[in-house]
């Protein structure tokens, strides 16, 4: 939907990103009034070189080909105003700041004083557009100054190269160019200033398909980074002479000998231009109509989520996950740090206000968080996160003023605003909720403020940014890990900033591109995993209303969480090519320079991965009274996680029947220093009568205790601890609104924002009227019991490996790896369920399967089998919970196994009767059957691929063991012949009659002793061949020991007997 045209200043340095923005604008309904540019300063040039020879090289402005700028007022018929760029870059932060206090003069605050000039004579003008794609030096600086002039900031190409390519076109960072190209533009490159680029790319056409290839191409020989095909590095710049009819009436012509070639040394080399003109176009090509591709709304993998629920609106979520026996905290050993790693307020005024004191109210209200924040050293530029909730929305405007004025620099706190109506307590109309860590000079807060529009997410004009991030600390001392802050996500249309066209399908498309919002910032932001979400709606018009909400939010949720399926490239280059070829040979690093998926399931042990339904985050959904801008659905995710190093995470969920009608998710990262814990509960049991908020809290404190508990850490003390977030079903909370804070909550910093309902997103919707986050850094070593240990970061397949065969007996979560299990496994000689051509196999429900791997052992010490769990086993002998997929398994080609409750009474017809119908030689031979593996999923495709790599092994090294014993075996024959050769040469000789004897009497056995240490070698060989698969599924490869210690004692042996023969006992001559 198009919103209101706009008067838009375009700023113009003569590239191609700020005239195809400018496109962008005419396509989306705006008017262009004036064109703006900054040119370099006049100034003496040094002796011999002219003015026009020398580039100003400004880190803000483009300014080689500055003198063919004026021609764009009479080529475009759109007025041109011109200024001098005055400074130079003095402030070199990424976000800009402008302090009026400062005496140097950035080169930012040229273009104040030039679109001021423009606006006087243009006061129509109310908004600013400018090229910028991914530089946010360029965009917060562009912003800054939109802001004082009280312009809207237009950058239609913010993160394009993130945006869906069109149809089913591959993604390319490169599509920018192509787009330009079908618009019409020609943009011909006219400095480079990188390796790969060369003189003779200079007057290239960029904007056309062979130009940008040729150029992707040359930049990729040396490792170039994101954007460099576009320039946004500064690689190379373009100069545009001709566009789409609707802008360019007349086009510029330079002619060939007025492009001279400046050489400026260190690789950057330009064209100083001269002669430059107009030239007039075809009639033909004078058309009115932009012809300017805008992306789609979805990317791929949210289409396909608006499809699944437009679709299938009705479906039922997916049932929850059962509770978790992991400890992932257990044998550890803790230290209790009792200074808070963030700090939490919630703030309400003292004073009841009638709500057209709303202002007056919001003062107090931001008066106490400015105390609160001064009181600890602090300051608003320190808050990560705000929550406030209104009485009734149409304040929002008159408390953004009294709110934005706390924050005086760039990146402000991100925030959340819902409206509760009537359930805020009386008198009361804004309450507010803000964390921030404690002050510190070596810890780096960073944001992301956009205040431009783009077709990528939402601007944010007010004062909150769209996400800020901070360090996970323990004791004050980062760790690695990021949290980050996360804004609340409407539906707006980000290039129109206003929600959906009202339609049958607009819940669904609400639902779904709020949290593309969400994700879309999430991996700007390089968010790994979430730690738990809500999803806000405003009031339903039922109940039934509000659980069909609640299953689309959820379906929506899980759909995104699903396991990724993993596509071959088929256009992938073959790797001699990448080695060899110079073609395609590059410096550049093997890691791809793809922004990684969200959530990156390689930060999950590899157990859990390869439980995909056990890794979403919970989801809760909020019914309020009202939504920002009249959005039918806020998304909220309360944490996201960055910096995970792989297989350091866990997600461990425990029942209502563990928890006595509570349930609990608790995030668990671990890595050098100590483990962050993120837990989330929810009260979903009955209830009786109604409890104050203090009884309500101090249930939630034993809860959380109890869930750390049944996590491993019986002796951590979190009895201090109390839930910083509680999201409560007004109902349930005696006096609700009449005595909101009389048990004095509000100085422990929890928020209780009232909800008309509340409920989980899971089980069709069942409520879950309290929900409560926790969240920790704890600082833990190994205990002395326990013999795991830490290890660096490694390359992820190895970090996978380790899963299997780690060094040690217990991996970083203090479970018993793949070697300590083996260790307990016995030979049970189980009869085997096989899967053979001799004969059917047999199953069995007491099969149990490895806890990570999913293997089950069973047979005798000469044969091992990798088999499934056997379905429908019952609960209390099961290996794990429900919904538990095995990474090996055998493919069953017959009918489904019978019941549970008939197994056990069949059970020794099966596992002794089928095995003595068979004939004996059928039994022996089913000993050496095919082992099948069976493959799911790309976890399992990595364990399979250890195994096979292992089973290669053994198969090459049994070969080897072959070959030795047939090279032994041709020795033998060799010594045998050459003994009677030797003989019966000599009859005809001189020689003693007694050395032919002894010659023929030593032939035979050492030739028969070769010969049967080569049978020796064989029959090792095949049995550590078999030996070695019952060991690889195991989950261990056993390196040769006594055979490799025999062998090498009989080679010895054979060759001092060899000596002495040639030495000792030989022909005389005679």
């Amino acid at each position: 939907m198009a919103a209101s045209g706009l008067n838009v200043i375009a700023l113009i340095s003569g590239g191609k990103d700020s005239f195809y923005s400018l496109l962008h604008c005419i396509q989306n309904g705006h008017r262009i009034v004036a064109l703006a540019n900054l040119h370099p300063p006049l100034r003496d040039a040094p002796t011999g070189d002219s003015q026009d020879e020398m580039d100003l090289n400004s880190f803000m402005y483009q300014t080689v080909g500055h003198e063919v700028i004026p021609l764009y007022a009479e080529a475009t018929g759109i007025p041109l105003y011109r200024q001098a760029i005055d400074g130079g870059a003095t402030r070199h932060e990424r976000d800009y700041a402008y302090d009026a206090a400062e005496q140097s003069v950035d080169e930012t605050e040229s273009m104040l004083t030039l679109l001021r000039d423009v606006q006087e004579k243009h006061p129509e003008a109310n908004a600013l557009c400018s090229g910028a794609i991914l530089s946010t030096y360029q965009r917060t600086r562009v912003e800054s100054v939109a802001a004082r002039l009280s312009l809207t900031p237009l950058a239609y190409l913010w993160k394009y190269t993130a945006l869906p390519p069109p149809g089913t076109a591959p993604a390319d960072e490169a599509q920018l160019l192509l787009d330009m190209a079908a618009a019409g533009l020609e943009a011909r490159i006219i400095k480079v200033a990188s390796a790969g680029l060369e003189e003779s790319h200079l007057w290239e056409c960029v904007s056309s398909e062979a130009g940008s290839g040729r150029v992707k191409w040359a930049l990729r020989k040396f490792g170039a980074g994101d954007g460099a095909s576009l320039g946004e590095g500064g690689e190379f710049e373009t100069l545009v002479l001709d566009g789409p009819g609707c802008l360019f009436k007349r086009s510029i012509i330079v002619p060939e000998r007025g492009r001279r070639v400046v050489r400026e040394g260190g690789g950057s080399t330009w064209i100083l231009t001269r002669g430059a003109h107009l030239q007039d176009k075809d009639d033909s090509n004078m058309g009115s109509t932009v012809n300017v591709r805008i992306p789609n709304l979805f990317d791929s993998r949210f289409a396909q989520v608006f499809e699944n629920l437009t679709a299938r609106p009705d479906e039922a979520s997916v049932p929850a996950v059962q509770g978790s026996e992991i400890k992932p905290l257990s044998r550890l050993s803790f230290s209790n740090n009792n200074e808070p790693e963030l700090f939490t307020w919630s703030f309400i005024s003292d004073n009841a206000f009638d709500s057209s004191m709303i202002a007056e109210e919001t003062t107090e209200v931001v008066g106490k968080l400015e105390e609160a924040l001064a009181s600890n050293g602090l300051d608003a530029a320190h808050l990560t996160t705000v929550i406030i909730v209104l009485r009734s929305m149409s304040d929002f405007l008159t408390i953004n003023h009294g709110y934005g004025s706390l924050f005086k620099l760039p990146n402000p706190a991100s925030r959340v605003t819902i409206s509760c109506g009537n359930l805020l307590p009386e008198g009361r109309n804004i309450m507010l909720y803000a964390t921030a860590p404690p002050a510190s000079k070596t810890l780096i807060r960073d944001g992301l403020h956009v205040q431009s529009r783009s077709y990528w997410a939402p601007a944010n004009i007010g004062p909150y940014s769209q996400a800020i991030d901070i360090p996970i600390t323990s004791n004050h001392a980062a760790l690695g890990p990021r949290s980050v802050y996360i804004a609340g996500q409407i539906a707006l249309v980000p290039n129109s900033m206003r929600l959906p066209t009202p339609s049958g399908t607009s819940l669904v498309e609400q639902i779904t591109l709020s949290l593309q919002h969400l994700w879309r910032i999430g991996t700007h932001m390089k968010v790994q995993q979430w730690t738990s979400a809500v999803a806000y709606f405003d009031k339903a018009a039922s109940d039934e209303d509000m659980r069909r909400k609640a299953q689309l939010a959820g379906r929506a949720w899980r759909m995104m969480h699903a396991e990724p399926v993993e596509k071959e490239d088929e256009a992938a280059l073959d790797p001699w090519d990448l080695k060899y070829n110079t073609q395609y040979m590059s410096l550049a690093s093997n890691e791809s320079s793809k922004p990684r998926p969200l959530p990156a399931w390689d930060v999950f042990s590899t157990r859990q991965q390869n439980e995909p339904e056990t890794c979403a985050p919970p989801l809760f959904v909020v019914e309020v009274a009202e939504l920002p801008r009249g959005a039918a659905v806020e998304w909220h995710a309360h944490i996201g996680l960055s910096g995970l190093p792989q297989t350091s995470t866990q997600l461990v969920a425990h029942t209502e029947s563990q928890l006595d009608g509570w349930r609990s998710w608790s995030t668990c990262v671990r890595v050098e220093g100590g483990i962050f814990v993120h837990t989330l509960l929810a009260n979903v049991g009955r209830f009786g009568a109604k409890l104050s908020l203090s009884a309500i809290v101090a249930e939630a404190q034993i809860k959380y205790r109890e869930s750390i508990r049944l996590l491993g850490a019986e002796s951590l003390d979190v009895a201090s601890q109390a839930p910083y977030l509680m999201y409560q079903y007004w109902a349930t909370v005696r006096n609700y609104t009449q005595s909101f804070d009389l048990d004095g909550r509000w100085e422990e910093g929890i928020l209780f924002p009232p909800q008309l309902s509340t409920m989980s997103s899971n089980e069709a919707a069942s409520p879950a009227p309290d929900a409560a986050p926790e969240s920790g850094t704890i600082s833990a070593t190994p205990s002395n019991t326990t013999r795991g240990r830490l290890r660096q970061r490694r390359q992820s397949k190895s970090e996978r490996i380790s899963e299997i065969l780690e060094v040690g007996f217990f991996n970083r979560f203090g479970e018993k790896n793949a070697r300590g299990r083996a260790d307990e496994m016995g030979t049970d000689p189980a009869i085997i369920r096989r899967h053979s051509s001799f004969g059917r196999k047999t199953q069995f429900a007491d099969d149990e399967a490895d806890e990570t791997t999913g293997i089950v052992s069973r047979g005798s010490s000469h044969n091992y089998q990798a088999v499934n769990p056997q379905e429908g086993v019952d609960a209390a002998t099961a290996p794990s919970a429900s919904g538990t997929r095995s990474i090996y398994s055998l493919r069953s080609r017959t009918a489904a196994a019978p019941s549970a409750a008939s197994e056990g009474d069949d059970e020794e017809t099966r596992t002794g009767g089928e095995d003595r119908e068979k004939p004996w030689w059928k039994q022996q031979l089913g000993k050496y059957q095919s082992i099948e593996l069976e493959n799911k999923g790309s976890v399992a495709r990595d364990h399979l691929a250890l195994v096979l790599s292992l089973t290669v092994t053994a198969e090459r090294t049994f070969l080897a063991w072959l070959r030795t014993s047939l090279a032994f075996a041709s020795i033998g024959i060799a010594v045998t012949q050459l003994f009677r050769l030797n003989t019966s040469l000599g009859d005809g000789q001189n020689t003693p009659d007694r050395t032919k004897d002894t010659l023929r009497r030593l032939g035979r056995p050492l030739g028969a002793t070769f010969l049967g240490i080569s049978i020796l070698i064989l029959l090792l060989g095949f049995k550590r061949y078999f030996h070695s698969q019952e060991w690889i599924l195991k989950g261990k490869f056993p390196a040769s020991r006594g055979t490799i210690v025999l062998v090498s004692l009989v080679g010895l042996a054979i060759m001092v007997a060899s000596l002495v023969v040639v030495v000792v006992i030989h022909p005389t001559e005679g």
